[in-house]
């Protein structure tokens, strides 16, 4: 018995959301992941034909392990700058575990893991994390070498503030410091020539998500886990915004089901607002390392990057068809009297599971650590919430919740 077609495209959506998640930072999505992943799948299709569609969702996840770095890869181009942040250059071990700790088994998904592992080894054999050269390099991991640094070279010598891609000048780069196949390089200087496909290489934002729906994905195991797929998002955006602090996800959710069952939502309600809760801070993956553990008062702009990440993850998860109905999700930090924010939404105006979410999202907040607070019990925490009863949150969550946790 096949596995419903809507579970796979849930699995997909979330690849496609991991993937625009990895490029986030400050200054908006880079869709890097989304254009090494056509790149890639276009050299398959040429070179390795029967892994198109594996070296399509390879390159989607190609930098998953960069989540927990504090820089994206695309502000160090150069290889001995990669090799000396640890951070990226850890990206490849850490993205290998992931992949292969991805909640869903899939046909290929340990020889992509091996693929990403290998996706920064050079073919002069300078490259990282073991110096590997030539064909020692898995064919795979090649053409994801290629689709990378052909994609970070293109984007050299152009208005980085409008995020131009200029595909011209990477050949010259590529041509001279031996990073990629040789062979590689030639197949490269054919497929700019392919006017169709560089129109969509160039603006795939319109397309893609229809796109990543035909791909072929084939699960092993007729076992359909949902909440599985969501608790392994949460476990990403914790390890980004804070690896000490990991559990920050669970413990939103923990409190949100526990406060929407004490109100008698029905378990349909309930399961929607858990799920909503993974997926509450995927915006902070846009906001600079040095800011979301900055151990001091925020600066006024520094508040400003901060509060657009609510807007964020609506954003995203309202553009994404199988996320869409958890978008409610980005309005976790409106208040009661309408003096929150993204939306400066107010009392019933703010969905009930953001309101929830709100709760439980300051409840684990007070009762963990923080770089700029020190942590408080429970019992201070619950004390805390009836303070703010009627202004920050809504008097009849925080009345059910007082009943369930006092």
């Amino acid at each position: 018995m096949k596995v419903e077609d809507t579970y796979v495209n849930l699995i997909k959506d979330v690849f496609y959301l991991l993937s625009v998640a990895q490029d986030l930072d400050e200054k908006g999505k880079y869709d890097h992941g989304i254009r090494v992943a056509l790149l890639a799948e276009k050299i398959a299709s040429l070179m390795l034909p029967e892994e198109t569609d594996l070296l399509f969702f390879a390159g989607l996840l190609h930098d998953i392990g960069g989540l927990g770095s504090r820089n994206h890869i695309l502000h160090h181009p150069d290889l001995i700058d990669q090799i000396q942040d640890p951070d990226i250059f850890e990206h490849p071990y850490r993205g290998v575990h992931l992949i292969r700790m991805f909640p869903t088994l899939f046909k290929g998904q340990y020889k992509m893991s091996d693929y990403i592992f290998e996706h920064h080894e050079w073919w002069k054999g300078v490259g990282y994390p073991r110096q590997y050269k030539g064909e020692e390099i898995f064919l795979g991991a090649r053409i994801l070498r290629a689709a990378d640094a052909f994609d970070i070279y293109s984007r050299r010598g152009g208005d980085t503030s409008k995020e131009q891609i200029l595909p011209q000048n990477a050949f010259p780069i590529l041509e001279v410091n031996e990073e990629i196949d040789p062979a590689i390089f030639k197949v490269l200087q054919d497929i700019v020539k392919d006017t169709e496909f560089m129109n969509f290489y160039l603006n795939p934002q319109e397309r893609i998500l229809e796109y990543i729906r035909v791909k072929n994905l084939d699960l092993i195991l007729d076992v359909k886990d949902e909440d599985a797929l969501f608790s392994f998002i949460g476990y990403l955006i914790d390890f980004k915004i804070d690896s000490n602090g990991i559990g920050h996800s669970e413990g939103d959710v923990h409190y949100s089901v526990q406060i929407a069952r004490a109100l008698k939502l029905d378990e349909t309600e309930v399961t929607q607002i858990g799920r909503a809760a993974y997926l509450h801070d995927i915006g902070k993956l846009s906001i600079p390392h040095v800011v979301l553990n900055k151990p001091a008062w925020l600066t006024e702009q520094e508040w400003q990057i901060v509060k657009k990440h609510s807007e964020v993850t609506a954003q995203l998860l309202e553009s994404i068809p199988s996320l869409k109905k958890y978008s409610f999700a980005g309005a976790h930090h409106e208040r009661w009297d309408g003096k929150g924010y993204y939306q400066g939404l107010k009392e019933e105006e703010i969905p009930l599971g953001a309101r929830i979410i709100s709760v439980a999202d300051a409840l684990d907040a007070m009762t963990s650590k923080r770089p700029y607070r020190p942590v408080l019990t429970f019992k201070e925490a619950l004390s805390e919430l009836e303070k703010n009863s009627g202004t920050q949150f809504d008097p009849k969550i925080i009345e059910v919740t007082l009943e369930i946790y006092k």
